[in-house]
């Protein structure tokens, strides 16, 4: 009963200043772009275990999901774990080449990436990025590897690849034609060599006629520097 009333006074207190309330663990940012939203398509590209995906069906429901995810042992897990009708598991690398690549996994493995990452970069003191093991990967466009008639439009896109975003834009134009919505992960600072940055992103995504409608917080450095954080994209 306690947490119960706590919610609905969390709940009016955010709604008081405009914004979406759930308990679902998504984003405000992102949920009251989703509140009229059910059963949704949903493409979660850096999927990592999933859950990102696993939140959003709380929130509105997804009818049909793909998730990609290089690391082997987080694909098989997300294959055992999630239903099999709805959401399709692919192990790879969303890039915009189709091959291989290597991905370095560091320790804290939610910041592996295919890009080298600048370990000796006081933006990073506070995470243990050091190198666990490298692992070549296939690699694949999502024009490749999204079938037209089954995502003939997605809802919801999101892109979370350590600094690598832009490649995935660059091999998913016309996946990006039929996006309504696209969360991608974005820096104001490097922490890969040859990472993506915010005006990169911004620029390609507006090419594309998705256009910046949010902006969240996110990664600081140890200074409290702002290094790191999300923004939606719609098409508007």
């Amino acid at each position: 009963m306690i947490k119960k009333i706590k919610s609905l006074i969390k709940a009016k207190v955010l709604q008081s200043v405009g914004m979406a309330y759930n308990d679902a663990d998504v984003s405000y940012v992102l949920a009251k772009h989703l509140a009229r939203k059910r059963d949704i398509v949903l493409v979660d590209v850096g999927a990592h275990t999933g859950d990102f995906t696993r939140s959003i069906d709380r929130l509105c429901g997804v009818r049909q999901g793909a998730l990609f995810e290089p690391q082997p042992s987080h694909a098989e897990q997300m294959r055992r774990s999630f239903d099999a009708k709805r959401f399709e598991i692919h192990e790879c690398v969303v890039s915009n080449i189709i091959g291989s690549k290597m991905l370095e996994i560091n320790e804290f493995d939610a910041t592996s990436s295919t890009l080298p990452t600048l370990r000796d970069s006081p933006d990073l003191a506070a995470i243990n990025v050091q190198l666990q093991k490298a692992l070549e990967c296939k690699s694949t466009t999502l024009e490749a590897s999204l079938d037209e008639e089954r995502f003939n439009h997605i809802d919801l896109l999101k892109i979370d690849v350590q600094g690598a975003e832009l490649q995935v834009i660059q091999g998913a134009k016309s996946v990006l034609a039929r996006t309504k919505l696209a969360w991608i992960e974005i820096s104001y600072k490097p922490l890969y060599q040859g990472a993506c940055l915010f005006h990169e992103v911004y620029d390609a995504m507006s090419q594309h006629g998705l256009h910046l409608v949010e902006l969240e917080t996110g990664f600081r450095s140890p200074r409290g520097e702002l290094v790191q954080g999300d923004a939606l994209f719609c098409k508007i």
